[in-house]
């Protein structure tokens, strides 16, 4: 995950000559995971990515036909998809980036659906 800068408490000069200086520090932004999670293994990713565009099929036409959660079957599906695939993850994360809240859901759901699937292997 791209660091963001975060303001550091304001330093002074070792010789208290000059004006007190306030730094910018890249930092990791909180509630975020480590940059690189363990690869899945083959089979798991492809398994990840049919079920995951199926169900964003399946959002899709949920849109139009009654009955069907479209949004949130194509979230879900997007999801899925972005656990075995870092291009999708990272454009979720782009497209994200105007709702913090909903991609902190998001990337919460995205580590516990790795562990789980590294746990049983």
């Amino acid at each position: 995950m791209p660091d963001r800068l975060i303001e550091t408490p304001s330093q002074k000069a070792s010789d208290d000559s000059g004006p007190v200086q306030s730094g910018l520090s890249r930092q990791p932004e909180a509630g975020t995971a480590p940059d690189e999670l363990p690869p899945l293994s083959l089979p798991v990713r492809i398994g990840l990515h049919a079920v995951g565009w199926t169900l964003v099929l399946v959002g899709v036409a949920g849109l139009v036909i009654p009955g069907i959660q479209g949004i949130l079957t194509g979230a879900l599906g997007l999801a899925l998809v972005s656990v075995a695939s870092e291009n999708v993850h990272r454009w979720l994360r782009s497209s994200l980036r105007r709702w913090p809240r909903l991609w902190a859901q998001v990337d919460k759901l995205h580590q516990r659906i790795h562990r789980r699937l590294r746990s049983r292997r």
